[in-house]
């Protein structure tokens, strides 16, 4: 018996098919003298001719298989091996019960990539913060939101009793966080590397910055001077530039570290704001997508946010007309205008680990002004 277990049955069927066959033929010859029924005889042979058949298709093949798939079988082992040997777990994932990752190029040194069950994706607990603009209006809403989140803060606006007002509005609300304030103009360059010194003279580097001030004298073009237009420009975009490129030894001292534009509406499509508003904003947006391709190697990450109307001490005049505010609205679909801290939410996500995926983005916080169709 342990001899025939080894018997391939291929030659098993192929031997019962034959040697029906054989007994078929020679019954045949036999009985046709005898009279007896033809079908019988018909039915064994059929069935041999069945018998062999499936004997010569199990041997033929086996062979062909081996033939067309042999080299293929040898290179797909190989690229399983190179596959597997490309499934590297990220020393910074292990232990996370983050699932394996494919990496081609490893992130850099001390990041981590959050989890689902990471509760620090959703928190800034510890990260330092410069928000400019931080006085009043969306810069003071983005400072709580960031405060709320666990961030330290470091504040900064032309005008130092709305500053200092404001840093006690937040020390109040936020007794668990730190506030520093300095009064300084950001359109000035002096003051920006002074700005810088001063977050440098903390010795933590810097986690986020918030690009928030700006500024606006909305006339026809051709009414404009050249200082004014040349100030909106000063304020609304060279000081984020500068302040971002100052910034940046600070920001890369840390494994991920974000910076946030507030843009407007008015740098993607034409509102009332007047042409050097339009303009700076629109090349505030395209320096975010650019310095975030750059730096994104750093570990940096840059994101902007676009506002339409919203209800501050700079829109309150405009939003007083009765007729202005049902035309405002009136191309708004959520009909109505924004709050800061609605603006403040969609800075806080941007500077979370949650959205450590997410660089170069604009991010319209307009109630669906720029989606709304005719």
């Amino acid at each position: 018996m342990p001899a025939a277990a080894g018997i391939r049955p291929s030659f098993t069927l192929g031997g019962v098919g034959l040697l029906l066959l054989l007994v078929g033929g020679l019954l045949q010859g036999l009985l046709d003298r005898a009279g007896l029924v033809q079908r019988f005889l018909d039915r064994v042979a059929q069935l041999g001719v069945r018998l062999l058949g499936l004997s010569l298709s199990l041997r033929f093949g086996r062979s062909l298989g081996r033939r067309r798939f042999g080299a293929a079988g040898g290179q797909q082992q190989r690229q399983a091996q190179d596959r597997q040997q490309d499934r590297r777990t990220c020393d910074r994932c292990a232990g996370s019960g983050a699932v394996e990752f494919r990496h081609d190029v490893l992130p850099r040194e001390g990041w981590r990539y959050p989890t689902p069950m990471d509760a620090n994706r959703w928190r800034l607990d510890g990260r330092l913060a410069l928000v400019t603009g931080a006085s009043a209006g969306i810069g003071l809403a983005i400072a709580h939101e960031l405060a709320a989140l666990g961030a330290h803060l470091l504040l900064v606006a032309r005008e130092e009793d709305p500053l200092q007002d404001a840093r006690d509005e937040l020390a109040e609300r936020h007794p668990a966080q730190d506030f520093m304030a300095m009064a300084a103009d950001v359109a000035d360059d002096g003051d920006r590397q002074a700005i810088l010194d001063w977050v440098e003279d903390q010795g933590e580097g810097l986690h986020v910055l918030v690009n928030n001030a700006g500024g606006n004298v909305s006339k026809a073009a051709v009414d404009y001077t050249e200082d004014e237009w040349r100030g909106i420009f000063e304020t609304n975009l060279f000081s984020a530039f500068e302040l971002s490129r100052y910034a940046h030894p600070l920001l890369a001292r840390h494994a991920a570290s974000s910076i946030v534009n507030i843009g407007s509406v008015s740098g993607i499509t034409h509102v009332r704001s007047g042409v050097v508003y339009g303009m700076s904003k629109a090349a505030l947006h395209q320096m975010t997508r650019n310095l975030a391709a750059e730096w994104a190697e750093d570990g940096i990450r840059v994101n902007a946010v676009a506002p339409w109307y919203i209800r501050t001490r700079r829109t309150s005049a405009p939003l007083a007309d009765p007729d202005y505010y049902e035309e405002v609205v009136a191309r708004t679909p959520m009909r109505r205008v924004g709050e800061p801290e609605e603006v403040a939410g969609a800075v806080a996500f941007l500077c979370l680990p949650a959205s450590s995926y997410v660089t170069g983005e604009c991010i319209a916080v307009d109630g669906g002004f720029l989606r709304y169709g005719f």
